[in-house]
């Protein structure tokens, strides 16, 4: 540890806290308080897979050091190289993997698992490690206003949009199969369309069509086609200039599923609670 991180300004803490407290604000604004959701340091403990040792030691933590020397150091790191850490981790966790300091997430829902994954990328730009980036103007997109506002605060441009819409419509399938499902396995089989080791540009156009196919099957076509819409659009508009490598086009489609998953899972709470209030 002395290596990778040999001296630490204490007011780096201050700021760690202040970075943490903004996320921790701006995911009650997005969905609502939860006094369960942290951001912190030991967030990226359990976003970046480690191998655990035969005795339960850490035998391989050169990439988290980094990123905490990163943090505490206040120097920048790769986004991109991030999100291939946390693929990993997540494709680790979803295939219930053994030997990792994750692996015991694997009995959590996935989708906040990846969602706290999410503000830890916003929760890494508020403290600098990251080049700022701007967003899209969300005034051109017909969507409703709380995906919007979502879009806006991760600062998604239209690549990054295009395959968040993209997740959220996988979101929608996996909702039906769930409430369909219940009383077998409440499995999400639409999950077996995504490849955990990461989706390419070629990969990425035959998800699109599958995905239409399935909206189509499952009868939810009618409510989805105005979000189907503006995905195609923003990928029509930038599939010839694709910028994102299989690891972000996995980690943003999987960031509009587990946006979808969650909005859902608040809903359902909210209405269960005003059915026992009445």
């Amino acid at each position: 540890i002395l290596r990778y991180i040999p001296d630490i300004n204490p007011s780096v803490f201050d700021r760690i806290y202040a970075a943490s407290q903004e996320v921790t604000r701006l995911y009650g604004m997005l969905f609502s308080a939860d006094s369960r959701f942290k951001i912190n340091l030991q967030s990226v403990y359990l976003s970046i897979p480690v191998r655990l040792g035969k005795r339960g030691d850490s035998s391989d933590t050169k990439n988290i050091l980094q990123i905490y020397d990163a943090i505490f150091s206040q120097r920048k790191i790769s986004k991109r190289a991030i999100i291939g850490y946390m693929t990993d981790a997540i494709g680790i966790i979803q295939q219930t993997r053994d030997g990792y300091n994750i692996s015991f997430l694997g009995n959590q829902e996935l989708s906040g698992t990846i969602l706290r994954m999410v503000f830890l990328i916003r929760f890494l730009e508020y403290l600098g490690c990251f080049e700022e980036e701007d967003g899209m103007d969300v005034s051109c997109l017909n969507l409703p206003d709380d995906m919007k506002e979502f879009i806006t605060q991760m600062k998604f441009d239209e690549q990054k949009t295009a395959l968040f819409l993209l997740g959220v419509l996988i979101g929608e399938i996996g909702n039906k199969q769930y409430q369909s499902r219940k009383e077998m396995d409440n499995q999400k089989p639409i999950l077996n369309k995504l490849n955990f080791n990461g989706i390419d540009k070629s990969k990425l156009i035959r998800l699109i069509k599958d995905i239409f196919a399935k909206l189509k099957q499952e009868k939810i076509l009618q409510y989805t086609e105005v979000i189907f819409a503006e995905m195609k659009r923003l990928f029509d508009k930038n599939i010839e200039n694709w910028q994102y490598d299989k690891d972000e086009n996995l980690f943003y489609i999987l960031s509009g599923y587990a946006y979808k998953t969650q909005k859902s899972i608040i809903s359902a709470s909210t209405s269960k609670s005003e059915q026992i209030e009445i």
